[in-house]
């Protein structure tokens, strides 16, 4: 089947959605009290669990190889993401405040000294934003316009059913 990456991606959220709500199934179903008719078909819902799983790899294999010219950008994305988790993390407290230490006010103050400072810290997770923003583009005009075909079953077009279906 040949599609352009950016089906691609949503197909394999799509598969691997579909393989935890069958996770789900075979794990609320697989024990039941003996005298119950069970609701699902455990064992044919797991073969079609292994099945979803092997083409997840198989889909998730493909979308690795066709974005290979891309990986950098992706790598790029995932760690301003990271940075910019981190940066807002950082503490800017910065000159005297009062201490409220021991629940009371009065003449007690702390000061602090903060090295990048809350405006340097906002300026630069604006700047990285931008970057990202950037990138994000790049990529989702890459996923649309890349197409590529991908010789593998469609597991996705049986639907599982409950038993007597």
């Amino acid at each position: 089947m040949e599609m352009t990456l950016a089906k691609a991606l949503k197909h394999k959220n799509r598969v691997a959605q579909k393989i935890a709500r069958i996770s789900d199934d075979i794990r609320a179903n697989n024990s039941t009290l003996a005298i119950n008719d069970p609701e699902v078909d455990v064992q044919r819902l797991d073969g079609m669990r292994k099945e979803l799983t092997d083409y997840l790899v198989a889909l998730k294999t493909a979308i690795h190889r066709v974005s290979d010219s891309v990986r950098d950008k992706i790598f790029l994305l995932a760690e301003l993401k990271g940075s910019i988790g981190f940066y807002r993390s950082v503490c800017t407290q910065h000159g005297k405040r009062e201490s409220h230490r021991f629940g009371g006010g009065g003449d007690d103050f702390v000061e602090h000294k903060a090295v990048i400072r809350k405006d340097a810290v906002d300026a630069f997770v604006t700047e990285l934003e931008e970057r990202i923003d950037t990138i994000q583009e790049q990529l989702e005009e890459f996923n649309v316009t890349t197409k590529f075909k991908i010789d593998i079953p469609d597991a996705m077009s049986r639907p599982y059913a409950p038993v007597g279906d």
